[in-house]
């Protein structure tokens, strides 16, 4: 026999049969028994909370893969979309200087369209007046014709009196 069972005869023994020394003598009987529960139920408690961690562990690590994955995908556009940018501006300072180039030709065609508008003012009033002289040409040609008949005539009388 045991130490435990020697006290837990003797004790009820020695407080009686009573309801308060039966307490006392179940209470330390089964202190053995309460305490490896306690035990087992903190080691289930530890067991549970490790598998918790575990898969705390796991989601957390999935969830990082995953915004580093994205991370990494939106590094790339942001990558990307700089070099558009640059690309854009380059385009840009481009199409400014050729601008300012095409500026400066419209304004060496524009003094070119001023002096050839001139010109053709100038030359438009030249045809008017060439118009004007060949308008002249049959009232001319009439003259010319009347005088040729009057020389003929006088030249004519001129023959026919000395003859």
């Amino acid at each position: 026999m045991g130490l435990g069972e020697i006290l837990a005869i003797v004790i009820p023994s020695a407080l009686g049969a009573g309801g308060l020394g039966a307490v006392i003598v179940t209470a330390i009987a089964n202190r053995r028994k309460v305490k490896a529960e306690s035990e087992k139920l903190d080691a289930e408690s530890e067991k549970i909370a490790a598998e918790c961690m575990a898969v705390l562990a796991e989601a957390y690590e999935k969830r990082m893969t995953a915004m580093l994955t994205s991370i990494e995908r939106l590094d790339k556009q942001v990558e990307e979309l700089k070099n558009d940018k640059q690309v854009s501006e380059d385009t840009i300072v481009t199409l400014k200087r050729e601008n300012a180039e095409l500026k400066i030709q419209v304004t060496g065609y524009a003094a070119d369209v001023d002096k050839l508008t001139k010109t053709l003012k100038d030359r438009d009033k030249r045809i008017v007046e060439l118009e004007k002289q060949v308008a002249e040409i049959p009232a001319l040609e009439r003259q010319i014709a009347d005088l040729s008949a009057r020389l003929d005539e006088l030249h004519g009388g001129n023959d026919g009196t000395a003859a």
